[in-house]
């Protein structure tokens, strides 16, 4: 990941073994989601580019969409909805942080 306006290296996002076939930030910047030609889903933290999430599925994505963001519960560390989907299903998830573990999981 690199800063656009100083050219400089952010993080090195790694985990994706194959094609990167969907690609998106969260609309807050916070995570990046891809879904990779392997049916790998990884989500990221924009900030040190550690994996939040990540998951092998055995049907292909087509659909990776973020949806609303919560932060009625705690502003601090907000939920997020994530959308993925195909022809014949879509999946509703949930990335709440679980202050037990101090991390994010996905639900």
């Amino acid at each position: 990941m690199w800063n656009y306006e100083t050219r400089k290296p952010l993080a090195v996002l790694k985990g994706m073994m194959d094609c990167v076939k969907l690609l998106q930030f969260s609309a807050d910047g916070r995570f990046l989601a891809a879904v990779g030609q392997n049916n790998t889903l990884i989500i990221w933290s924009t900030q040190d580019g550690a994996p939040i999430h990540t998951r092998i599925t055995e049907i292909p994505f087509t659909v990776l969409s973020w949806g609303e963001i919560l932060t009625h519960v705690n502003p601090k560390h907000p939920s997020y909805s994530l959308i993925l989907g195909n022809q014949h299903q879509i999946f509703m998830n949930r990335l709440e942080f679980d202050i037990s573990s101090m991390q994010y999981l996905m639900k």
